[in-house]
């Protein structure tokens, strides 16, 4: 269980805090600031309906497209992140699942709009990763993000 610090032990940790920085000076405190907004810099997606979000931490890296017969069909642009890094917000039954053959990857769907938001590992393992359909995130987000393509319809290797 945790526990929340009393208004008095908060008040004595953000002073600790502030003579930390003081002795380790102003360059430290930049640092500080910024890891601090790292951490809150939350990159949103949505489903055309908006019953479904999806919080991912940074910008893509890199994006995928993959022609497969489920990506292909799909439209998708797949950016990859840690899968404990990603959430998935939305009420209890607003998404549907999908998985076929030898049921490896489940693709995550909004169950209203249809709209594909993310796939993952079945069963999921201990450093796990997923795809997240950038197609949800805003256009501009992207930015000059290199788009790679993955011939998954046959010999499972980057085109480029």
């Amino acid at each position: 269980m945790t526990t929340t610090p009393s208004g008095t032990a908060r008040a004595k940790n953000t002073q600790r805090r502030r003579a930390s920085v003081r002795r380790r000076g102003v360059a430290a405190a930049s640092r500080l600031s910024l890891r601090a907004k790292a951490k809150r810099s939350v990159l949103t997606g949505t489903c055309h309906c908006g019953a479904v979000r999806i919080d991912v931490p940074r910008r893509p890296r890199m994006l995928t497209s993959c022609n497969c017969s489920i990506c292909r069909r799909y439209g998708v642009l797949w950016a990859y992140y840690r899968a404990a890094d990603v959430h998935l917000v939305c009420k209890a039954g607003a998404t549907q699942a999908y998985s076929w053959g030898r049921k490896a990857l489940k693709f995550v769907r909004c169950a209203t709009c249809g709209c594909v938001m993310n796939w993952e590992r079945v069963p999921a393992r201990k450093v796990d990763y997923m795809g997240v359909n950038a197609r949800n995130l805003a256009p501009g987000i992207w930015g000059t993000v290199r788009i790679r393509l993955l011939d998954g319809a046959d010999t499972w290797k980057y085109l480029d």
